[in-house]
């Protein structure tokens, strides 16, 4: 399944985002912020999926979350954002839920092994809330900026250990850190992919094909997958250029 997830949706209501993305792409992964976060929306997405039915996932909120937070008032309110995003997500009968794993703040850097202990732990959390919801959530890797957090392999390995959560590979992101060789290391607890392209320098998230990801090597690479491919992209015609050109290579 080719999804399309453009962050720029949540600016529009829910009837616009969706008018948008039917009829283009098979597949929709909602970015949960703005007019489109799901406790506000849910019921109105759920009336308007029932009469213009089209498979979702959902990418949890992440602009004012952060699950690393030292300060457990923050920390606690973030959790509860993405349990209710989750929860809905179930609802609507969402494929997956991909969360972020925090970020560093002025303070948490000064502070890291208790913003590490706080992020374990909310994974375990969100795990269980997984599990009661009974909808899969992946946590996703993020590129190499000085205020994030899980860019590498072996601390996502880490970060899972003891949860049953699954990685949500960003394929930019992992080559922009030069770890994407790495990542692929561990192709068996893939569960959802997110795609895009860049040169190396920076998280341009480019159209496929305009970067230097190494796409049919990285496809090769999880032979065997079978989740969604979710096209991440800055407009939807940039990300129909990436599903024509994923589609050649599939």
């Amino acid at each position: 399944m080719i999804a399309v997830s453009d962050p720029m949706l949540a600016t529009l209501s829910p009837a616009e985002a969706l008018a948008a993305v039917r009829g283009r792409f098979e597949a929709w992964e909602i970015t949960a912020e703005g007019r489109l976060s799901l406790p506000e929306c849910r019921d109105e997405l759920a009336e308007l999926l029932a009469c213009y039915p089209i498979p979702i996932s959902v990418h949890a909120p992440f602009s004012d979350v952060n699950v690393a937070s030292v300060s457990p008032r923050m920390r606690n309110a973030a959790i509860e954002e993405l349990k209710m995003t989750i929860e809905s997500a179930a609802e609507l009968g969402a494929h997956m839920v991909t969360v972020h794993p925090g970020r560093w703040s002025p303070m948490s850097s000064r502070m890291r092994e208790r913003a590490l202990a706080n992020l374990k732990d909310a994974m375990g959390t969100l795990d269980r809330i997984a599990a009661d919801a009974g909808v899969p959530v992946a946590v996703e890797n993020m590129p190499p900026e000085s205020f994030l957090i899980i860019t590498r392999p072996q601390q996502m390995v880490e970060l899972l250990e003891g949860t049953e959560l699954g990685i949500c590979l960003d394929i930019g992101h992992a080559h922009v850190a030069g770890e994407l060789d790495e990542f692929l290391g561990l192709a068996d607890r893939v569960v959802h992919l997110h795609v895009h392209d860049n040169d190396g320098s920076r998280d341009a998230h480019l159209p496929l094909g305009d970067g230097t990801v190494p796409l049919e090597r990285t496809l090769s690479c999880l032979n065997g997958y079978s989740g969604w491919y979710v096209l991440e992209s800055r407009g939807l015609d940039a990300a129909a250029r990436s599903r024509d050109r994923l589609m050649r290579s599939l």
